[in-house]
């Protein structure tokens, strides 16, 4: 009862999942001649999604950020990565001559067979990233650390980030009991579809870009017309004032996640 009216669907239905399975490698050996929780049945999972950003709530959360933190945030508005994707983007990834940053989602990665997404860079994230002298392995080394070791820990400081920026980042669930993100990382992804959709870009161009589309048409707009992806990305506005500080937010001694 506790466990069904306090927790998610999610976590009951692991929960579920995991006393069916324990019950039933114990029925042998307990001589136990039912498994009681075969009969209950799963909560359905009304997913909630992150709402995107405004233009102005994303200037304030990379303005008010320092280091690699106001970097992996600057990847994620003009890529649209997903979080694991931007936060262990590797130099070998990123062509600063043609502006292109080349990259197998690590979600759909077993589904896609390896299948390479190529973004080209909005001119403020290319701008970033030619103002970082140490080009060799992770673009962002302290976080990806972070991230490998505990991914947890690099999510709560976003939240905490978000948070200082006047960002309500939860809501109530639907019965009240308790509470669903709205704003996090993930956000990044949907202002950048929005942002690029609001510019008029084609949604199949989009999709391809994010790597939401079948592959036959993401191969399609790789290979016969590059420009187009280029003119979807350069469609974003421009939310960061980069001849401000690029360097002193680029320094890759500086980073707003320490390392326990």
């Amino acid at each position: 009862n506790y466990i069904g009216s306090t927790r998610s669907a999610n976590t009951y239905n692991k929960y579920k999942t995991f006393l069916t399975c324990m019950w039933e490698v114990l029925k042998e050996v307990a001589k136990l001649t039912i498994n009681p929780w075969v009969k209950i049945r799963r909560k359905v999972d009304i997913g909630h999604s992150r709402r995107e950003l405004t233009v102005e709530e994303v200037s304030r959360v990379i303005g008010s950020a320092e280091g690699e933190m106001k970097v992996l945030f600057a990847i994620a508005i003009y890529t649209g990565l997903r979080l694991g994707d931007c936060a262990l983007l590797e130099w070998g990834q990123v062509d600063l001559v043609r502006q292109l940053i080349s990259v197998v989602p690590r979600k759909t990665a077993r589904h896609s067979h390896g299948k390479t997404t190529v973004i080209p860079m909005h001119a403020s994230l290319a701008k970033i990233l030619t103002t970082i002298d140490d080009r060799v392995g992770y673009v962002l080394p302290t976080i990806a650390e972070t991230y490998q070791r505990n991914t947890s820990l690099v999510t709560r400081h976003i939240q905490k980030h978000f948070r200082a920026c006047g960002i309500k980042t939860t809501v109530e669930s639907e019965n009240g009991m308790c509470k669903r993100v709205d704003v996090g990382f993930h956000s990044f992804r949907h202002t950048f579809v929005s942002l690029s959709a609001n510019a008029g870009v084609p949604l199949v161009v989009v999709q391809a870009i994010v790597g939401h589309s079948n592959p036959s048409m993401t191969s399609h707009y790789y290979h016969k017309d590059e420009n187009v992806l280029r003119r979807a990305t350069a469609a974003i506005p421009d939310v960061i004032d980069v001849e401000e500080d690029t360097q002193d937010s680029t320094d890759s001694g500086v980073t707003v996640i320490p390392m326990l």
